[in-house]
């Protein structure tokens, strides 16, 4: 028997990037996918207990990744986060992060990147 894949929650507002990171995940994640801050806080709250750790894009229009991440930390203070980014993040608003990978990004630094935070 093989172990469950774990499951990533996919937020950019960008659809090639969306694309690129679920084409690039799924082979080792079950990928969800949301293009807003709000549809991945409405898509986390229905399916909490099972994502394993969300990758969060900052600038995206409505809610931004940082209100998204102080949202989802709300409901619950242990959720695993990740940023991937192409700002010059602001970490004193990044609390609890698992870590951050800038955009633009080589294809193998994502699996290397999701590998890394998921251990922690």
């Amino acid at each position: 028997m093989t172990d469950a894949k774990p499951t990533i929650l996919i937020v950019d507002d960008d659809p090639i990037v969306l694309a690129l990171l679920q084409k690039l995940l799924a082979a080792t994640c079950d990928v969800l996918t949301a293009s807003a801050g709000r549809q991945a806080i409405d898509m986390f709250q229905l399916g909490e207990d099972t994502i394993d750790i969300i990758l969060l894009d900052l600038g995206m229009p409505g809610l931004s990744g940082y209100d998204a991440l102080a949202e989802l930390q709300l409901l619950d203070p242990d959720v695993k986060v990740a940023i991937i980014t192409g700002m010059d993040p602001d970490e004193e608003r990044l609390p609890g992060v698992l870590g951050i990978l800038g955009k633009p990004f080589r294809p193998s630094e994502v699996a290397e990147f999701v590998r890394q935070v998921m251990q922690v």
